[in-house]
């Protein structure tokens, strides 16, 4: 994504999405006023991670740990959050994004999802 960053910890099984403007303005300036959260999705039994085409849509390859169910590839879009949010002019601390669910890609055949995760973009 152009807007965004993931950080996948594969060891650990898990995942988080930054919104990379929110992070890089957070310099120290402590006088600015409120801004977003950077961290806009998180999640665990994470197998793989990957972008979706060029917008902010991402998926996630899940494979529950010692269940016998197979893996999923579950799809996902962010919403970033307005600039001038009511929330951010009132002090509140609201994420750059939120993400929805969008749905499930299964492969034809019953095939393994992993063969569409071949880099950081899916195939």
């Amino acid at each position: 994504s152009g807007r965004s960053l993931c950080l996948l910890w594969e060891a650990e099984r898990r995942y988080e999405v930054l919104h990379a403007g929110s992070l890089l303005s957070r310099g120290g300036d402590v006088n600015a006023g409120p801004r977003a959260a950077p961290s806009v999705d998180s999640g665990r039994d994470a197998s793989s991670f990957a972008w979706v085409g060029d917008g902010d849509r991402f998926a996630v390859l899940r494979r529950r740990a010692g269940g016998r169910a197979a893996a999923a590839v579950e799809v996902y879009k962010l919403a970033e959050a307005e600039a001038d949010a009511v929330e951010l002019a009132a002090g509140a601390s609201v994420a750059a994004a939120t993400s929805v669910r969008t749905g499930t890609v299964r492969v034809k055949g019953g095939g393994d999802p992993s063969a569409l995760f071949g880099g950081p973009s899916l195939l």
